[in-house]
């Protein structure tokens, strides 16, 4: 659906309004509440998403294609190398959810329950977290590894975001793992893609 911009300057404030409400927790997202802070009405929300766990994924694809990342400098000038961007990258994006429990466990319980309409948001956060990692690791133009590398680490770090939510790791414990696979991909940086990964 193709939005004017008064309809995407609408759609941006529902977004906003339950975001913020989305750092009570999940519980704390009511469509009706979204409207009033919005300033528009209910049935208006529902012409912009089909349930609230279709709007908790828009919220989580605002989150996510609003953070900036800075790579940070190396010795004798310049910027990180690929893979020392990575880790930088994703310690800075898990800090800044997992800094906010109740956001984290009302946008992941969304993209983890997401069917339907809610499914192609959820694709959507797939993709733009996939390619934030790609970017960390090479500028354009970017090779089949890259984007298989950036698709491994999101499928990674959603997993152990869930894993925090539901209070199966802390945050140390969350940080040490992705470590652990940031280092482990870093390793074979120059090995071959397997055949299997390249169908």
């Amino acid at each position: 659906m193709v939005l004017t911009p008064v309809q995407q300057q609408r759609r941006a404030s529902i977004v906003i309004a339950a975001l913020d409400l989305a750092a009570g927790g999940y519980d704390a997202v009511h469509i009706r509440t979204v409207a009033g802070r919005a300033e528009v009405a209910a049935s208006t929300v529902y012409q912009y998403f089909s349930s609230k766990d279709d709007l908790l994924l828009s919220c989580l694809h605002y989150w996510l294609t609003a953070y900036t990342f800075v790579a940070p400098p190396i010795p004798g000038g310049g910027t990180a190398v690929p893979y020392q961007r990575l880790l930088p990258l994703i310690t800075d994006v898990t800090e800044g959810l997992c800094a906010m429990p109740r956001l984290a466990e009302a946008l992941v319980r969304a993209y983890l329950y997401a069917d339907g309409a809610a499914a192609e948001n959820a694709a959507l956060v797939r993709q733009a977290l996939s390619q934030m990692f790609t970017d960390a690791i090479e500028a354009k133009p970017q090779t089949l590894r890259d984007e298989q590398v950036g698709e491994l680490l999101t499928d990674v770090w959603t997993a152990n975001i869930i894993a925090f939510v539901q209070n199966r790791v802390s945050v140390d414990g969350l940080l040490r793992r992705l470590e652990c696979a940031v280092a482990t991909i870093s390793l074979s940086e120059h090995r071959l893609v397997p055949a299997a990964l390249s169908r």
